[in-house]
């Protein structure tokens, strides 16, 4: 009986400790928590009523909770937590759905456990904004079934932009991307005249093929890719700022011009069971965009004929099918006029291949998963290869002359060191000109990892940028980033060794990889040299 008393009193004691705000103990004798706060709109700070909120554990196997949602002040509670950290997460009509305090991939953890402070969290909401528009032509008559394309700024590089996604304009001609965070964003579209039409085409069976010609050449027209607004360079697009809540409306319209035509001749002799296929691309901020053309097979499929092309610069991609299989080639061509290509033709981009070997014998591991990256920022390049079994790569015969830096992607490896014949090599920076070019690539085994608190005054602060700067602001893929949770602390994850220094910012809205910006930051962070398989602990004072 008294055994039964006194589980009674446990119990009501844990129920009211919990009440409280204080952990109190189950009769499992596991601790809980609770977790409180108040959901409002991020532009006005007023309380959102019917708002969906759920709390997600970042430890994978930990049972969630239920959502709430909130009342009419805005307030949710979710009791009988478990110790642990926590994304939370909140939706409803009409606002972005997103995590607390998010910033593009990053977001406040909540912590919740012993003197961890899990009450009134307010969580700014913001309202959905979106961008719409017409394309039109000339005659103001709509584009239809037009691709518009949106492109935003990346997370990993806030100078570079990215393709987010596609939309595709209605009969008449209107476009809307919806639910858009509040970022920087830029236009494109690529769409054909309606009034293009495949052409008559002259046929024949022996000696060469003339170019097409129509008898209205006034309707073998194109449209050149075009950016809001109406400009046909990238680097000259208008960048249009979205804050929370806004509706922008960006009309583009469509210039049609003298469209050129492209063949591309299969050798006579060769055995093709299919014409070939072909895709003409564009490279735009270092996306493949195909670009919409008129293809048409004349004399029998040896030769392809290509119209509907605006001049400019492309990347052809071509599949041929014969009675031994199936071959791939890639080139660049620059477009200007009328031309001609043989399928045969060597790919006029350079030949690059190579071998990676370890510092340190090992059995092999998850590193053979790893990738080998070319990146050419200036020029919005990227050729990646997979490393093979036997430590082998090769990016073909595809790679364009330039600039890279080359990088490992994936697998607990780093770059340590790297030589090459038929190009220069200045650190991890590889130029590449015509000759072909062997890499002998040496990679390091074992990342490192930090782990600390961010402070203010002497107290954990939440929501704080956190970044690694190497010692080199130039060597882009070292840094690495985290924001603070609600008990300040962070994570830095898979370090290359080397020498960084580690700072905390309040603020999210600068460029936090330009070395420029970063100066006024680095004489105040927290110095450290990453050991391979390193695992530090620091306290970073916010600045």
């Amino acid at each position: 009986m008294a055994t039964q008393i006194l589980a009674v009193l446990v119990a009501a004691l844990g129920a009211f400790a919990v009440a409280q705000g204080q952990p109190g103990i189950t009769a499992s004798g596991i601790n809980e928590f609770h977790v409180t706060g108040t959901v409002v709109d991020a532009n006005s700070g007023s309380p959102l009523a019917m708002v969906t909120v759920s709390l997600l554990p970042v430890r994978s196997g930990t049972k969630p909770p239920s959502p709430h949602t909130t009342d009419a002040d805005g307030h949710f509670q979710f009791d009988h937590v478990t110790a642990g950290k926590y994304l939370l997460a909140a939706r409803r009509r009409g606002y972005r759905s997103e995590k607390l305090d998010e910033h593009g991939d990053f977001s406040t953890g909540v912590a919740v456990g012993p003197d961890l402070v899990s009450d009134g969290i307010v969580f700014r909401l913001r309202p959905d904004s979106s961008l719409s528009g017409r394309i039109s032509d000339e005659a103001n008559e709509p584009v239809a079934n037009a691709r518009v394309m949106l492109f935003g700024a990346r997370n990993d590089d806030p100078k570079a932009m990215r393709h987010l996604r596609d939309a595709q304009t209605d009969d008449e001609g209107v476009f809307r991307f919806p639910h858009l965070a509040p970022a920087t964003y830029i236009i494109g579209v690529t769409a054909q005249p309606w009034y293009a039409q495949q052409l008559g085409l002259r046929h024949a069976r022996e000696g060469p093929v003339a170019f097409a010609e129509t008898a209205a050449p006034s309707l073998d027209m194109a449209y050149p890719l075009t950016f809001y607004s109406e400009t046909t360079d990238e680097e000259s697009a208008t960048r249009i700022t979205l804050s929370a809540g806004a509706r922008f409306t960006a009309d583009i319209t469509m210039r049609a011009i003298p469209a050129l035509h492209l063949q591309i001749h299969t050798p006579r002799g060769v055995e093709s069971t299919a014409a070939p296929f072909v895709t003409v691309i564009a490279r735009v901020f270092g996306t493949e965009i195909a670009v919409p053309t008129r293809p048409t097979i004349l004399r029998d499929r040896e030769v392809t004929e290509i119209t509907g092309i605006a001049p400019g610069h492309y990347e052809l991609s071509a599949t041929m099918h014969s009675g031994s299989g199936q071959t791939e080639w890639r080139r660049e061509v620059d477009l200007a006029a009328n031309s001609e290509i043989e399928s045969s033709q060597p790919a006029t981009g350079t030949a690059v291949s190579g071998t990676l070997t370890f510092d340190t014998p090992a059995s092999p591991g998850n590193e053979w998963r790893a990738l080998i990256v070319l990146n050419d920022p200036a020029n919005h390049r990227r050729a990646i290869a997979t490393l093979k079994p036997d430590g082998s790569f090769d990016f073909g015969q595809s790679v364009a002359p330039g600039k890279y830096r080359v990088a490992l992607n994936g697998g607990p490896i780093y770059l340590k060191s790297l030589s090459a014949t038929g190009a220069r090599v200045s650190g991890r920076d590889l130029t590449i000109g015509a000759a072909p070019v062997k890499l002998a690539l040496v990679a390091g085994r074992g990342l490192g990892t930090i782990d600390g608190v961010a402070m203010r005054e002497g107290h954990p602060q939440s929501g704080a940028m956190v970044i690694l700067v190497p010692e080199n602001p130039a060597e882009q893929p070292l840094f690495r980033r985290d924001q603070s949770d609600s008990d300040g602390t962070f994570r830095l994850p898979a370090i290359v060794p080397g020498k960084y220094t580690v700072i905390a910012v309040s603020g999210w809205d600068f460029l936090w990889n330009d070395p420029e910006t970063l100066s006024q930051y680095l004489s105040r962070g927290q110095k450290v040299e990453v050991q391979p398989h390193g695992k530090y602990q620091m306290k970073v004072e916010i600045q």
